[in-house]
């Protein structure tokens, strides 16, 4: 028998390389909003700045100081302007070797400071998605974020498909759904027993 199951995960922790900077984090201080970010250390970074996705494509946004005498580990940020607009944020760090690490992206979302609490996320129970049967043992999901949660960095939907002892999943951010609020992914040649 084939099974598909749908739960929801937190990730307010994520790990991520020694040289990826952590991702951001969008918050309001003083009725301005700031993208921060949790440093560890300095070591190594020659530079750390701030990029923002734009039609499509990331450009330069602001740099964060690395001069400050500031006491690490602990947070950094730089001010950005709320435009009302739904913008991705993330941080780049360049190496005094030349390398250069991008991390995971931030989302600034219309409203997003008047919504409830993301704890409510307990005990919610997810509605089924669209399953639409493609081709040779390939089907597509399709799922609806909840509009509280849209574009969420700190939830991720998990498909599970297989069948029992055989699971497979697939993890997709509420920050990856399309303009829609839709979640849409492939799943791809998977095997069932008849």
């Amino acid at each position: 028998s084939r099974l598909i199951f749908v739960s929801l995960h937190c990730t307010g922790l994520t790990l991520t390389s020694p040289r990826r900077p952590n991702r951001p984090v969008l918050d309001k201080e003083d009725g301005q909003l700031v993208l921060k970010v949790y440093l560890q250390n300095k070591h190594g970074i020659k530079e750390l700045s701030a990029e923002v996705k734009e039609k499509g494509k990331w450009r330069p946004l602001k740099q964060f100081s690395l001069k400050e005498k500031k006491e690490l580990p602990g947070w950094i940020k730089v001010p950005v302007s709320y435009t009302g607009c739904k913008h991705q944020y993330r941080v780049r760090a360049k190496y005094k070797g030349g390398d250069s690490a991008v991390s995971l992206s931030a989302t600034q979302i219309p409203g997003q400071y008047d919504t409830e609490d993301l704890t409510s996320v307990m005990g919610f129970n997810p509605m089924k998605p669209n399953i639409t049967w493609l081709h040779q043992n390939t089907f597509r999901v399709e799922w609806t974020t909840p509009k509280k949660w849209q574009f969420s960095d700190d939830l991720v939907l998990v498909v599970e498909f297989g069948q029992v002892g055989d699971w497979n999943e697939s993890r997709v951010e509420f920050s990856d759904s399309d303009d829609d609020g839709v979640i849409r992914l492939n799943i791809g040649r998977i095997s069932i027993s008849r």
